[in-house]
């Protein structure tokens, strides 16, 4: 099994912005400053854009300010299963979910304190930027 982990391949990079406003009304620009997704369409693996270097990366944590974002994701059929916890200072702020139906292009996330209620977005394809270095 050593032998095959050389040749597991590149991951299929995919990119899902998704969004409450129905029309999605926004520039495309604008939709990768809002952090789409980015994920490996074969394991679910999370990925992040950084726009000035025009490069992507993978996505473990992001660290905003004071807090940190940790993410834990995998693919479930057709449904990317993200976790996301919200720390500043070691204490959990809040954590979320999201399960984005890749086919069908929707997102139902939620905070875990506030199961009851749960959001629906729509989610487009985007492409992925032209020139874009991806480091796996």
């Amino acid at each position: 099994s050593i032998l095959n982990m050389g040749f597991m391949g590149k991951p299929r990079l995919e990119v899902l912005y998704c969004s409450g406003d129905k029309n999605l009304n926004i520039s495309k620009d604008e939709m990768w400053k809002n952090y789409p997704w980015i994920f490996d369409n074969k394991t679910g693996k999370l990925y992040d854009y950084d726009p000035f270097l025009n490069q992507i990366d993978p996505l473990e944590t992001d660290k905003i300010g004071d807090e940190l974002f940790t993410y834990n994701s995998r693919l479930d059929g057709n449904i990317l299963k993200i976790r996301e916890v919200q720390t500043s200072s070691g204490y959990v702020i809040e954590e979320r979910r999201y399960a984005i139906d890749i086919k069908a292009r929707k997102s139902t996330h939620y905070a875990m304190e506030y199961l009851e209620k749960k959001y629906q977005d729509s989610c487009i394809k985007l492409n992925l930027p032209k020139g874009v270095k991806i480091n796996y």
